[in-house]
């Protein structure tokens, strides 16, 4: 392969990232432009073998160099999107937006992360802890405080029970 002219890589910009090689100079006629493109392409050859090679199992390798080329992008930049009327009346009256609550919340008595709602939750549920105390007056009355836990919980969850039917209800 022949060597292209050394006044050529003043005309010539290489991305070895992009393994492009770009002509400054226009050319005037075919031939000029078969010579050019044979003069970029045996530039940008050229650059790629004086790259540091790096042998490994799949056969030698190179690192191409950061980009000196900036591509344009395919789309237009998107427009930022129109305020709501929520948004636009709470930057009024200087509301903020809430706080996104953490799924996961640190539990000290396990002390390790457990999720703040739902099964295993932080905390636990009462009925779960292997030892309960008990006063000596709920003691005294005969009081079981799991039975008391889950009459608690079963009325709780009727209540959320309740609460969704009149949503439900709201809804229609």
């Amino acid at each position: 392969m022949a060597e292209p002219p050394s006044d050529i890589e003043e005309h010539v910009s290489l991305d070895l990232h992009h393994l492009s090689a770009t002509y400054k100079v226009p050319a005037e006629t075919g031939e000029a432009l078969t010579a050019q493109a044979r003069d970029a392409t045996q530039l940008l050859v050229a650059g790629l073998f004086a790259l540091p090679v790096e042998k490994t199992n799949e056969g030698p390798v190179i690192t191409l160099p950061a980009a000196t080329t900036a591509l344009p992008r395919e789309k237009p930049v998107p427009q930022p999107r129109a305020e709501t009327k929520w948004e636009k009346f709470a930057k009024e009256k200087g509301i903020a937006p809430k706080k996104k609550r953490s799924r996961m919340a640190w539990d000290e008595e396990r002390e390790k992360w457990a999720p703040a709602w739902g099964y295993d939750k932080v905390g636990g549920d009462e009925a779960d802890a292997p030892i309960i105390e008990v006063s000596e007056r709920d003691a005294a009355e005969g009081v079981d405080p799991r039975e008391e836990a889950r009459a608690e919980k079963k009325a709780r969850v009727a209540k959320n029970a309740a609460q969704r039917d009149a949503n439900d209800a709201r809804a229609r």
